[in-house]
């Protein structure tokens, strides 16, 4: 990775203030004032972007081979984004992002979802195979990189037009590549311009999407799965061979009220339609936490690569109720493991419409448990909620026992 410069800490630092600044599209900001970058969905007249495709793709396979989008991504197909930084004087600056939010909303909501099973992501952000050492650890960072130079020999382009002066203007372009086990190529990165509004939050208030980002993750009132076989698998996407993840983020009110939605990643070929169409068509509703959640799911298409499980709650109960840790709670995997599992996963527990705790959990082989500190107020009855893997990161079967309700009667 020598000459090489990390993207974050050059174009994408850049795109972070600037897109925070504008994140609450709608409300606060104002399209038509000149910021340092500006989108080319709200420029007076766009930006004209020519791409050369043959030394596009030469550039695409030296920044990810197929060797290395297989070490990280596994085969078969994959989606990227790319954002084309064009200035008035027609120089292009190019950086690739891990996902849509990285550029759109300031963040990386999919660090977590991007990789293979047997790759482990640290509390630093480090990508770290379970077979090698720290010291070979490779950051995010690291995989979404450019070189300084311009690319003016890759892209043409003219800058947009605001305000009847020529502005620094941002397209966002979605790469996608199909690579086999034997790193050969079976379909080139195809490149396609989308709207950077796609990706924007959809809010039904005029809350800013901040508000909501509360500790625990939401936990919906229905069965995860009713939500997903809503969504149809376009022919377009099952012709191309799409393979992966929709991601997601949905927004919840104090009470459990659906608040909105964001796209965080889409695969292309009509997926993320389909499942905004599902979204939309689909009386979403969380449990009341008495604090605005978000929760973001993921919406497979084709078939997944990570190992079947089927986790079950089996009982919740007040065990020694003078000690700390009072509450235990146990679930276990129905189904026989055909190799281990590093994908972490959350268990929440929610009782009389708090939250009172979220950890996340290393999946095993059989019965699983918890202790929860939980000190109820007085005797009496009190509802209970218990979600296996509210944010539905696991391959798990049967998600119509992942969440159970109940009654606690403390005397």
């Amino acid at each position: 990775m020598k000459n090489l410069t990390i993207l974050l800490l050059s174009s994408l630092l850049f795109l972070f203030f600037a897109c925070n600044e504008h994140k609450d599209t709608g409300h606060k900001w104002n399209p038509k004032t000149e910021s340092y970058y500006n989108f080319n969905d709200f420029v007076d007249t766009k930006a004209v972007l020519k791409i050369d495709t043959v030394a596009f793709r030469k550039m695409m396979d030296r920044y990810l081979s197929p060797k290395r989008i297989i070490d990280l991504f596994g085969a078969g197909y994959n989606l990227f984004y790319a954002v084309v930084i064009i200035h008035p004087d027609g120089s292009v600056g190019f950086g690739l992002t891990p996902d849509a939010s990285a550029t759109v909303g300031g963040g990386d909501n999919s660090k977590f979802y991007l990789y293979k099973e047997n790759v482990e992501i640290e509390s630093d952000f480090a990508i770290v195979p379970q077979q090698n050492q720290d010291d070979k650890a490779i950051r995010i960072s690291n995989i979404f990189f450019e070189k300084r130079y311009d690319y003016r020999k890759i892209f043409n382009a003219t800058a947009g037009y605001l305000n009847g002066k020529q502005v620094i203007t941002l397209v966002l372009l979605q790469l996608d590549i199909t690579v086999n086990n034997t790193m050969k190529i079976v379909n080139p990165w195809t490149i396609k311009q989308v709207d950077f509004t796609t990706y924007s939050t959809k809010l039904k208030s005029k809350q800013s999407a901040h508000l909501y980002n509360g500790f625990f993750p939401a936990i919906m009132n229905d069965d995860y799965k009713t939500l997903k076989d809503k969504v149809v698998f376009p022919q377009e996407a099952i012709k191309r061979g799409v393979n992966g993840k929709v991601l997601v983020k949905l927004f919840f009110e104090e009470n459990g009220t659906y608040a909105g939605y964001q796209l965080i990643k889409g695969l292309g070929y009509g997926c993320e339609e389909a499942v905004i169409k599902a979204i939309e068509d689909y009386p979403l509703s969380s449990y009341p936490s008495g604090e605005r959640t978000t929760l973001i799911l993921p919406f497979s298409f084709g078939n997944s690569s990570l190992t079947e499980v089927d986790f079950a709650v089996k009982s919740i109960e007040v065990r020694y109720p003078e000690a700390y840790n009072n509450l235990y709670v146990e679930w276990s995997n129905n189904l026989s493991l055909t190799k281990p599992i590093t994908t972490q996963y959350k268990v929440v527990v929610n009782i009389n419409g708090e939250t009172i705790n979220a950890s996340l959990i290393r999946a095993r082989e059989k019965k699983q448990a918890l202790w929860f500190r939980w000190k109820p107020a007085k005797p009496g009855t009190y509802d209970y909620v218990v979600s296996i893997d509210p944010e539905n990161v696991l391959n798990d079967v049967d998600r119509s026992n992942n969440i159970v309700r109940g009654k606690l009667v403390i005397k």
